[in-house]
């Protein structure tokens, strides 16, 4: 097993002359909610990634796509009208 993962919020508790006579503080074992923290920020660098690759696959269609609507609005264009040029 691992080190363990304490969190000490203290206080220092202050005499007459203002000097520190004591300290009061709490120990709180925050072990679990570190491990959750990593495998959640693990998740989310997976995600990040994830969306960029689906990102990259996606646009290099986009110039494809854009030539074929302008393809097919010529070719609209070019069976409504008379003849070539008008």
């Amino acid at each position: 097993m691992g080190p363990t993962m304490v969190r000490h919020p203290c206080r220092a508790v202050e005499g007459w002359r203002r000097a520190v006579v004591s300290w009061f503080g709490v120990t709180t074992d925050i072990h679990d909610q570190k491990q959750m923290h990593e495998q959640l920020r693990g998740r989310t660098a997976q995600g990040r990634v994830l969306a960029m690759l689906a990102h990259e696959l996606r646009n290099p269609l986009a110039p494809i796509r854009n030539a074929v609507q302008i393809l097919r609005a010529k070719g609209r264009r070019c069976r409504n009208s008379n003849g070539p040029g008008t």
